[in-house]
């Protein structure tokens, strides 16, 4: 199959034409026969043009044009004067720098080109759709593709709402089934369960319990559902739950329609009234089904042998059709005497005045006519018929000078030429039932083998027993693999279906089952849902798959689980409660040599190599068979390790946290670095995260103390030979060696009197100067209730060079707050703020460009006075150094 991506390359390139307002430019297309290439595997985005002796054809777009403002299109159409070649790589790309934008890989294909009287060469067309925000715009493309190009939105929108309306016809407005989208209360609110529903057709599933924010009741919820998607993906139904008094169907602003359905009404006091529409099945007619029925009795006390009377209530008798039928008659042989009956010449018009009446023909039993019928002025749908009588093998025929040009018999329409429509033959607009579409990837030439087919909504399959076998034979007699998709549905009558017992993960009784059938016979799947009750030992909301690939792939049935139809522990190899009480100690269980009251201990079985681990209130002991080893217990009766001795006692950690020989022999016990010349050791670090790289490479992010040996030349020499470093962020900032002590900054003296030293590598800073460069007035005066200004400030300073350092340039903001008033008893309760922000330098510079900044003030409870909270000037300083 074809695919096909959009390179990294070009999302670089139209991120900088953006940036810089200028279009994106894609005008040329490659073609490429690359060896090996496979086009089911994925494409690397960062593919680049293939080797020049692989590139077969290079050629301008020849047509490009906007799907939506979010899609543009790009097509290249190959006539018969060019070829031969074969491809199957198709790139697009900007013919002036060779950015590749976009790729497409393909089954191989072959571009003929026409020699006379020896080859009739082929059209090809390649099209390449790139989908991304503001394409349009961007591209600046303004021909609408539809113009063009077939566009399948339609139709494929189409076939959505063809299936929504379906569902409509079987659901109604609004369907919920079991406890879908209900709304229950909880202990923090209300929350809506996991399940299925359908608002407008559109299928709306929940995976789980959905929390709803919080609600201000009484209130009344809706489900609102809309069918949205993109040109190139996957349309899907899109749902939220909302809160109104009143919510009807709607369309938003992008156009797409909106149905919504009323899921839960809440109270004040909490209760919550399901106004869901329980289980959309209709097992009942609708009121105005059963309406329509009912209009179709007849009354017997209304019919009547009356010809005169005008009452709609009534019929009328087969006397009454009779005496009409004689009085016809009688009108038209009074009707005959008027014109001849054996020819004549006739001038003028021949008027009828009745309604739907006129010209008619009549030999042996054969006849025709033609009639107009109108049954007033303000008719809406009058017209002129032209029939035949008797047996449906007359037909009509038009001749042009004795020749048959056109004829409508009963089983269709036929001329003997071209068919024109506004000048232009269909042939040249319609695509016919064998042809195929020029561009394989728009229509393939799929006729109706490769359609999808309901056989029936309600159909018998015959009382009794079948075996899979049986099944498969009825299904295909009923056409089931002439496409690759199959459905029915079987009729609501267990007497009238069969029964299917060799599934081997169930049975299956057919009387109100789906079955559906994909695939060809000699690779299909059965899909069989069966209803929510049956009979006979029937399995009841379930679905079952049959799949046969053919006798060497071992065809089998298998059953899904389901909320409606779960599993038993046989069925997933699962142990029972009474199976598991058998085989597991409980919770609360006790151990056949172990008491739980207060500890459990496990002995050996039959090797001294095993010892005890005692676990209780006060102590928990491991030792080994020679009685060394290890012992942790707590010296407080907290659940936590205080000290304990490790290694033989040489190194001991006390009830104080310290960690420190365990006696006076053993003063060399402490920690100890792994040796090695050339990598860092790790010593002390601020912190588990802060470490440096596990294998000694570097000081990796340590904020602490580490070693390095003299061989190793990692950050410098510092302080020379061994040294220990002190690191912030694995960047040395300190060190003392066997050269003496090095650091970026040395200071004299201690804490706030301390004084730095400077050397000819660590010299004094310069001084830093600002200068006041330039300033204005402002009026700023802030009342109350959170009043905000901004206002937008032009200096006269202009910017040195094309980029403005931020940093060289401060605002200082004059205010005034003498007179203070607040509105409130409270005076502490009375702010106000005022800030300037810098703007930075413009995308573009023009050499002339002033500095500019933004003035904000904001602030609250203030009483209107005439300098409180008054901001009156700026001033701009410059750093000089």
């Amino acid at each position: 199959m074809a695919q096909s991506i959009i390179t990294r390359e070009f999302e670089a390139y139209k991120a900088q034409q953006d940036a810089l307002e200028q279009p994106v430019i894609l005008d040329e297309f490659v073609l490429a026969k690359v060896p090996g290439l496979d086009p089911d595997e994925p494409i690397d985005r960062d593919e680049t043009l293939p080797e020049q002796e692989h590139i077969v054809y290079v050629a301008d777009v020849t047509q490009s044009g906007y799907v939506n403002p979010n899609a543009v299109v790009y097509s290249l159409i190959m006539d018969t004067r060019v070829g031969d070649f074969q491809f199957n790589w198709v790139g697009l790309r900007n013919k002036k720098t060779g950015l590749l934008g976009a790729i497409l890989h393909l089954p191989e294909l072959t571009k003929y080109q026409s020699i006379a009287g020896m080859q009739n060469g082929n059209a090809i067309t390649r099209s390449i759709l790139m989908s991304y925000e503001g394409a349009q715009r961007i591209t600046g493309i303004t021909v609408d593709a539809s113009t063009w190009q077939i566009d399948f939105t339609a139709r494929l929108f189409g076939l959505d709402e063809m299936d929504r309306l379906a569902n409509l016809d079987v659901l109604g407005p609004a369907a919920f089934l079991d406890e879908g989208f209900k709304v229950v209360p909880t202990e923090q609110g209300f929350q809506a369960l996991a399940g299925c529903g359908y608002v407008g057709g559109l299928r709306c599933y929940l995976d789980e319990p959905h929390t709803l924010p919080a609600l201000t009741l009484p209130c009344k919820l809706y489900l609102d559902a809309t069918w949205k998607g993109q040109p190139t993906s996957q349309w899907h139904c899109e749902y939220v739950i909302r809160v109104a008094e009143t919510l009807t169907d709607f369309h938003d602003e992008d156009g797409y329609a909106h149905f919504v359905a009323p899921i839960a009404e809440i109270n004040a006091q909490g209760e919550v009234t399901d106004l869901r529409f329980l289980e959309g099945f209709a097992q009942y007619y609708r009121q105005k089904h059963v309406d329509r029925l009912l209009d179709k009795k007849i009354d017997k006390a209304a019919i009547t042998d009356s010809t005169s009377d005008a009452s709609s209530e009534k019929v009328a008798s087969a006397k009454a059709v009779k005496d009409v039928a004689e009085k016809v008659q009688e009108a038209i042989e009074q009707t005959e005497t008027k014109l001849p009956k054996a020819g004549g010449t006739m001038t003028g018009n021949i008027r009828f005045i009745d309604n739907h009446q006129g010209i008619v023909w009549e030999r042996n039993s054969d006849g025709a006519f033609i009639k107009f019928k109108n049954d007033s002025d303000q008719d809406t749908d009058s017209f002129l018929e032209f029939g035949t009588l008797d047996n449906g093998n007359e037909f009509f025929k038009w001749t042009i000078d004795g020749i048959e040009r056109a004829s409508l018999k009963s089983d269709g329409f036929r001329v003997a030429n071209t068919i024109f429509e506004g000048g232009t033959a269909l042939s040249n607009k319609y695509l016919g039932k064998t042809g195929k579409a020029a561009d394989a990837d728009k229509l393939d030439g799929v006729d109706s083998s490769g359609f999808a087919r309901a056989y029936s909504s309600s159909h018998g399959t015959g009382g009794g027993n079948w075996s899979t076998a049986q099944l498969v034979s009825w299904l295909k007699s009923k056409g089931c693999f002439n496409q690759p998709y199959w459905m029915m549905k079987a009729s609501w009558d267990y007497a009238g279906n069969r029964l299917i017992s060799d599934t081997g993960c169930g049975k299956i009784h057919l009387a109100g089952c789906v079955i559906e059938v994909m695939g060809r016979e000699s690779a299909y799947t059965i899909r069989v849902t069966t209803p929510t009750t049956s009979s006979g030992g029937g399995t009841t909301n379930a679905v079952f798959t049959y799949t046969n690939h053919g006798p060497g792939y071992h065809p089998s049935w298998r059953r899904d689980f389901n909320t409606r139809q779960k599993p038993t522990a046989g069925d997933i190899g699962a142990l029972t409660q009474a199976q598991g009480d058998a085989r597991y100690l409980g919770k609360t269980a006790k151990a056949s040599s172990a008491t739980i009251s207060d500890k459990i201990k496990i002995y050996p079985s039959s090797t001294t190599n095993f010892h005890p681990i005692v676990w209780n209130s006060v102590n928990m002991l491991y030792t080994t068979s020679s009685g060394s080893g290890m012992s942790y217990r707590p010296s407080d009766g907290f659940s936590k390790i205080k000290h304990g001795q490790m290694a033989g006692y040489y190194l001991t950690h006390d009830t104080s946290g310290k960690i420190k020989p365990a006696n006076d022999n053993k003063r060399s016990a402490g920690m100890y670095g792994l040796y090695n010349s050339h990598k860092i050791a790790h010593i002390w670090s601020m912190g588990e995260a802060y470490k440096i790289h596990d294998h000694g490479a570097n000081f990796g992010n340590l904020h602490g103390l580490a070693y390095k040996h003299t061989n190793n030349g990692t950050g410098g020499t510092m302080a020379g030979g061994h040294q220990a470093v002190w690191c912030e962020n694995g960047t040395p900032k300190a060190a003392m060696g066997g050269h003496g002590l090095w650091g970026q900054q040395v200071f004299d003296g201690a804490g706030n009197n301390r004084k730095r030293v400077y050397s000819p590598n660590n010299p004094p800073p310069k001084d830093v100067i600002w200068e006041k460069v330039a300033s204005g007035s402002l009026n700023h005066r802030l009342l109350s209730h959170s009043n905000a200004k901004r206002e937008t400030v032009v200096t006269n300073i202009r910017y040195k060079t094309n980029r403005f350092g931020l940093d060289r340039y401060r605002v200082v903001i004059i205010t005034n707050s003498s007179g203070l008033k607040a509105n409130v008893s409270d005076l502490n309760s009375v702010w106000w703020q005022a800030w300037a922000v810098l703007n930075p330098e413009r995308t573009t510079w023009h050499g002339g460009d002033y500095i500019r900044f933004d003035v904000f003030t904001s602030g609250a409870y203030i009483l209107n006075g005439p300098t409180w909270g008054h901001v009156s000037g700026w001033e701009l300083w410059e750093l000089k150094e």
